[in-house]
């Protein structure tokens, strides 16, 4: 079992494609054997019944009949479902080639083995159009490329099965015609196999969703609008120039090969020998050399390889035959046959192992409605058009007399380079199908505006200025445009209005209402009245103050509202930071600053530095870089700073936050750099590829981690939480890829690998293919590549050092992980996780236990409480006194064992709450006991949310510490009892931290919370 799963692995096929794949083989196997015994049977019978000249007049007729066949196939296909013309197709194939053996029975003309040579091109057109059009309907482009190669070395291994049996077969079969029977059986079972494989998969499922809406005959593309489409056109242009080469190479082989062994056996045999190692060369070609060609130098070689090497044989053959001859008398006729045998090698094999299967990938970039119909009229009707052209041409050129046989090779060699021209060109239109087809595809994002509903309840909540600030004056300006002013009753939104109304346009009814206050304008006042008049909240003496701080000047200003910060009353520090911001203080940033931390006074701090950031963003760098700030304070730096346009100053200090070590500052720096519409210089992106490469490097790491979570079968939730964190980490990547190349690329693929189909991840990873450098380009296909994790992992090991987990303990490399990297909710769960598999306590957890954040530390001594409780007591001794005690308090509490099962619904609990938004993965949150007593202690804290019942269901959305002022109220309203449950919430400094790294969640969870 072992073995076949490493065969399955090393061929690159997925678990779940191996029944259909295994089918498919055995079916063109036996396609392959048709083919090959029809093929070798045709050609010999008919060059020693007939004179050479012949073969160009057999093409045409056989041309003829192709097309007639190929378009009643197209016609069909577009008015009853594919599984069923594809099963009477094959059936009519083997029909006809039985019928055609017993002709032989019944007459001895010549002209029956006119008719085997005429219908040997078309009925294995038929047979190729019914196979290739069954397996381009269970598999899509990813898949294909994988996949196309492997399929199609089945026929060729059947080809190679009858072309090398062919002696026997002649002898056992007593003649040559009846290499007809194995070709009739051959087909016969390929069509029972089609009825197996169409009654499993439903390949007619996408025709029939269209059928519903649009009429199929709609839908079929004429061939003269071919040439309206230059993509389609090129595409048919590259199968008619390639059949005019096959046609010629097989003309020159056909002619020089029936010189050289004129007996009928003779021929057959070396025919056979020659197909035999035709194919295995070809075999090796697909098996070995395609998916790597592919995947290193792209579908532009692959395309590209046939035309240039056969025209490099062709112009060997052709100054070898002008030198020393090209006829049987000649002594350098051996060569001259040579060379021609080589192209003919080369140009079968190459065609079966690289053009056809690379050539299968450009119809995925089609559009699916008419995808199908465009591949049957060019595999189908164009083909046959090219042979009938091709003996058209031949034939023209053998009634000109002085033509002779390597005057063909001429000719050839002038059709190769028009090949190899065409080749460019289609590639080139491939690429723009590609960027046509991703740019159709349009996302649409969920917007939030909580201004357009607000109230005056909802105005009163402070939430809105301490977590979205720069949204409060713009709320505040509309809602003092509409409102009545006889209903506003706070005084702190009047005297806003009064702020307002100093140095911006507001209603007239709020101008009446503002100057009814009696204001005298010859006050005066020391810093502690100003801030008496703010803190007993007399509206009067306020607005006096206000009034006599603007007529100060500026140092007198400054003085003043300097001596404002350092009173202790809120009131009066919030209305000098408005101040400061209002009256243009840039040289107080750095005072201004200190006061970002703040959960009261946040909000103003962030307006007033934004009012300042205009003039004074080197003053706010300047700050950035001080060492005793906080990472929060640099959060918002940074986010006031990606309002600042135009300032080279600014781009080149949010380019160099791109080096920090911390991931939360360099992803607020590409957050900033985007929506500064900032995108790198084209000869500077290289100066990208350090920070892309670190980013996958951590995508990689993930990826190790990720599989070996799964394979030890951790819990669902760890490995949930730990997805969310390699989903983050996958939006990290893309952001530094919308810095580097056009943006609207980078989303197209962004937005068609988070679809997450086989398909739509093809059309991705196709469109990164065309614009994403060299340097970066393998590494990052391969993240994105649809392939076995073991695979990708291995591959990956050639651009990055991975983990190797044999000898170490996924859950330890997690609870280890650098904060910056993955999410705390994911190292809560790993420790759960330990404690649940583990019965000693290791170094690492007891390390957790020193650990800065509370939560962890708290969740460390829960896994050491629950492996060995006199060890905690132990390891308590060795903790600051603060965590001590605070420790000792957690663990009097009768559920702390049980605290943090229930922390880890929260993601579940709030997508609900949200319908199912997509949930920011580090919003550090907390569970508490309704009856916990520590919760009375710190809920003035939290910002909380949810509340859940005994159920755990959602019992409703509120925020404590608006609406309880006081512990005992919280405790002790009648509104909770034992069984309500828990308490749900995020702190107000972690809630400030989301508000910059993540607004737009931010704003969904207030605007559910008002």
């Amino acid at each position: 079992m072992n073995k076949k799963l490493r065969i399955i692995k090393s061929l690159n096929i997925e678990e779940a494609e191996v029944a259909p794949v295994l089918l498919l083989i055995i079916q063109s196997i036996f396609i392959g054997v048709f083919y090959g015994a029809f093929d070798i049977g045709a050609h010999t019978l008919f060059l020693k019944a007939y004179p050479e000249s012949m073969i160009a007049k057999a093409y045409i007729i056989s041309g003829v009949v192709g097309i007639l066949l190929t378009g009643t196939f197209s016609k069909l296909q577009a008015k009853i479902p594919f599984s069923t013309l594809a099963k009477y197709t094959l059936l009519f194939v083997a029909i006809l080639t039985m019928v055609m053996r017993m002709a032989f029975e019944f007459t001895g003309a010549n002209w029956t083995i006119m008719v085997v040579f005429i219908l040997l091109g078309p009925l294995n057109i038929l047979a190729v159009l019914a196979f290739w059009g069954t397996v381009g309907r269970i598999f899509s482009l990813r898949q294909g490329k994988r996949l196309f190669g492997i399929i199609d070395a089945g026929q060729i291994f059947g080809i190679i099965i009858s072309s090398f049996l062919i002696p026997l077969i002649i002898a056992y079969l007593n003649g040559t015609n009846n290499l007809l029977i194995i070709s009739a059986v051959s087909i016969f079972i390929a069509m029972i196999l089609e009825a197996v494989i169409v009654k499993r998969y439903k390949i007619d499922s996408d025709t029939e969703k269209a059928d519903e809406t649009e009429d199929k005959n709609e839908e079929a593309v004429k061939l003269l609008k071919f040439i309206k489409n230059p993509y389609i056109l090129y595409m048919a242009l590259f199968v008619i120039f390639s059949m005019f080469a096959a046609f010629f190479v097989q003309f020159s082989f056909l002619v020089v090969t029936n010189e050289n062994y004129p007996a009928e056996q003779d021929l057959a045999k070396f025919l056979g020998y020659f197909n035999t190692v035709m194919m295995v060369f070809t075999l090796i070609i697909k098996t070995f050399v395609y998916s790597k060609l592919l995947k290193t130098y792209g579908l532009r070689v692959s395309l590209l390889l046939s035309s240039l090497l056969l025209a490099l044989f062709t112009a060997v053959a052709v100054v070898s035959g002008f030198a020393g001859g090209f006829d049987i008398e000649s002594t350098g006729f051996v060569y001259f046959f040579l060379f021609i045998s080589l192209s003919k090698l080369f140009n079968k094999a190459l065609k079966d192992s690289l053009e056809v299967p690379s050539f299968k990938i450009l119809y995925q970039s089609l559009n699916k409605k008419i995808r199908y119909d465009i591949q049957a009229k060019i595999d189908g009707t164009v083909n046959e058009i090219s042979a009938l052209v091709s003996g058209v041409l031949l034939s023209i050129l053998g009634f000109l007399a002085f033509v002779e046989l390597i005057h063909y090779s001429v000719v050839l060699f002038v059709i190769l380079v028009g090949w190899a021209y065409i080749t460019f060109r289609l590639y080139k239109e491939y690429k723009g199908s590609l960027e046509e087809a991703l740019s159709k595809e349009e996302t649409s994002k969920h917007n939030n505006d909580i201004s357009s509903s607000i109230t005056l309840n909802e105005l009163n909540n402070t939430i809105i200025r301490n977590y979205l600030p720069e949204y409060y004056p713009a709320i505040l300006n509309n809602y003092f445009t509409n409102a009545s002013p006889e209903k506003v009753k706070s005084f702190e939104l009047v005297l806003e209005a009064f702020i307002i109304n100093e140095f911006d346009k507001i209603s007239e009814p709020w101008k009446r209402r503002l100057n009814e206050i009696d204001i005298n304008e010859n006050s005066t006042f020391l810093v502690n009245e100003i801030s008496y008049a703010f803190t007993e909240q007399d509206l009067k003496k306020s607005a006096e103050a206000i009034r006599y701080i603007r007529k100060q000047s500026h140092n007198n200003q400054r003085a003043l509202l300097a001596g404002m910060l350092r009173m202790p009353e809120v009131y009066t520090k919030r209305m000098s930071l408005k101040l400061c911001g209002y009256l243009n203080h840039i040289e107080m940033i750095s005072t201004l600053a200190e006061f970002i931390d703040s959960d009261e006074l946040m909000g103003e701090t962030y307006i007033a530095l934004q009012r300042l950031s205009g003039s004074g963003f080197r003053q706010l760098m300047q700050v950035y870089y001080r060492t005793d700030i906080s990472e929060l304070s640099q959060l918002i730096i940074i986010d006031i700073l990606s309002n600042v346009n135009n300032e080279q100053d600014v781009i080149q200090f949010l380019f160099s936050c791109l080096s920090d070590h911390r991931y939360t500052i360099k992803n607020k720096a590409i957050d900033s750099l985007l929506k500064l519409n900032f995108r790198i210089n084209t000869d500077n992106v290289h100066k990208m590829f350090p920070f892309i490469k670190d980013m996958a490097h951590l995508l990689a790491w993930d990826l190790a981690t990720y599989f070996e979570l799964d394979k030890e079968h951790e819990s669902s939730k760890l490995i949930s939480a730990f997805s969310n964190d390699l989903n983050n980490h996958k939006e990290w990547l893309f952001n530094l890829l919308r810095i580097t190349y056009e943006t609207n690329s980078v989303n197209h693929v962004y937005n068609y690998i988070k679809e997450n189909s086989s398909e739509s991840i093809g059309y991705g990873l196709e469109l990164f293919d065309l614009f994403l450098s060299e340097e970066i380009k393998p590494f990052i296909l391969l993240l994105f590549e649809e392939m076995s994790t073991d695979d990708k992992l291995i591959q990956l090991q050639e651009h990055f050092s991975l983990p190797d987990y044999s000898n170490k303990s996924v859950l330890e490399a997690l609870i280890n992980k650098d904060p910056n990297i993955i999410s705390k909710t994911t190292k809560l769960l790993a420790m759960q996780s330990y404690a649940e598999q583990s019965n000693e306590v290791s170094d690492d957890i007891i390390s957790q236990l020193f650990n800065s954040d509370e939560e962890i530390r708290d969740m460390a001594a829960n896994v050491i409480l629950k492996i060995d409780d006199i060890l905690l007591y132990k390891v308590m001794e060795r903790l600051d006194i603060r965590s001590k005690v605070r420790l000792k308090q957690r663990l009097e509490s009768n559920n702390f064992r049980e605290l943090f099962s229930h922390v880890f619904q929260l993601k579940e609990k709030i997508a609900e709450t949200l319908d199912s938004v997509e949930v920011y993965e580090s919003f550090n949150c907390s569970v508490y006991n309704y009856k916990n007593n520590y919760l009375n202690s710190i809920a003035n804290d939290y910002f909380v949310f949810l509340k859940l019942d005994h159920f755990n269901k959602i019992h409703e959305i509120d925020n404590i510490s608006l609406n309880y002022t006081t512990k005992s109220e919280i405790a002790n309203t009648s509104e909770y009892t034992e069984q309500d449950g828990y308490v749900v919430g995020i702190s107000k400094k972690n809630m400030n931290k989301l508000a910059i790294c993540n607004k737009e969640y931010v704003q969904l969870l207030i605007s559910k919370a008002l």
